[in-house]
């Protein structure tokens, strides 16, 4: 009998497999997974007007922490043990595009029985924006077969999928990959003209515990580097105004999405570089106060088999600034 009470005060304390919340899964999945509601009717927006916990949830996950090989949380890439196939019907590859029944279907961030966020699958055929976080059709096809991909609601200020208690479950389960962290640390207008150049500066520092290359400004030249990375958003909440670099002087490297070992620069776990960037094709940009960010990316479909180099990995996505307060005076 003393067994059976050791089992289950174990199983009470370790264990996140147990349901010690009315609302929540009861299964064994239940450490981390996505869930679809058992309602296959139901839309991203309705689900937006109603409380959380009163969504039925499938009894089993879409997705669990089986699954994954490791989360990336700088950039909300879920890294998977299998190809996407298994958790997309007629999987493709790049134009892949979601069956109708699974558009605005709305799924559910579960961690250590606690319900997380709601996201939506989401397609580049609605002219309604996502309510929340959602998978794209177009991700799915333009990442990796082993890369899931779940984009930052359009319109919140706080990014909800950074929930800290997604955190704390992926690092209980050593699932948890930090990523990169990239502050926008000065700008400067260079030449207001029509077509106006800027300078700016990035730090860009590993919080991984891998060691990761990512692209270097610097090696890359600046043609690629404005398709990759178009450099710093300008936005005018008074105006409103919205402001960004043009540059179209180059297409999309051929093949789509291609890359050159040599545009790459390691950085080493807790390290960080940093780079000072001229970027023309801005428009005129008025006098005013701006916020603002950038977004910095790496090529998205680098597969597996190419992403390991000796000890490190390259790093996969786009990461987006802190805010940066800007004063333009001519």
């Amino acid at each position: 009998m003393k067994y059976v009470i050791l089992i289950l005060s174990l199983t009470i304390i370790f264990g996140c497999s147990k349901n010690s919340d009315p609302f929540s899964v009861n299964n064994e999945e239940s450490c981390f997974g996505i869930y679809f509601l058992k309602d296959t009717t139901m839309t991203e927006q309705e689900t937006a007007k109603m409380d959380i916990n009163s969504l039925v949830l499938n009894d089993d996950p879409w997705l669990s922490h089986n699954d994954i090989e490791f989360y990336d949380f700088s950039t909300h890439c879920i890294y998977l043990k299998k190809d996407k196939s298994y958790f997309f019907e007629n999987y493709g590859g790049k134009f892949y595009q979601f069956n109708p029944e699974l558009i605005s279907r709305p799924f559910v961030i579960v961690a250590g029985n606690e319900r997380c966020y709601v996201g939506a699958l989401h397609s580049g055929l609605l002219s309604m924006a996502p309510a929340g976080p959602y998978m794209n059709e177009l991700d799915v096809g333009y990442f990796p077969a082993d890369v899931m991909h779940i984009s930052r609601a359009w319109s919140d200020d706080e990014d909800i999928r950074s929930n800290p208690k997604v955190e704390e479950v992926l690092i209980e389960q050593d699932l948890f990959h930090a990523g990169l962290e990239i502050e926008l640390t000065s700008f400067q207008l260079v030449d207001n003209s029509d077509t106006s150049t800027v300078e700016y500066s990035i730090k860009i520092k590993n919080n991984d515990q891998d060691n990761l290359y990512i692209i270097d400004p610097a090696k890359m030249g600046s043609e690629l580097f404005h398709y990759y990375t178009n450099g710093p958003h300008l936005w005018d909440y008074n105006k409103p105004l919205y402001l960004y670099s043009q540059f179209k002087e180059v297409d999309s490297p051929e093949p789509y999405d291609s890359w050159n070992f040599e545009w790459f620069t390691l950085v080493k776990s807790n390290q960080s570089i940093e780079r000072t960037i001229l970027l023309k094709g801005y428009p005129h940009i008025p006098n005013g106060n701006y916020v603002g960010y950038m977004n910095f990316s790496n090529p998205t479909k680098i597969t597996k088999e190419n992403r390991y180099v000796a000890d490190s990995r390259i790093w996969i996505g786009s990461i987006r600034s802190n805010d940066f307060q800007i004063m333009i005076q001519e």
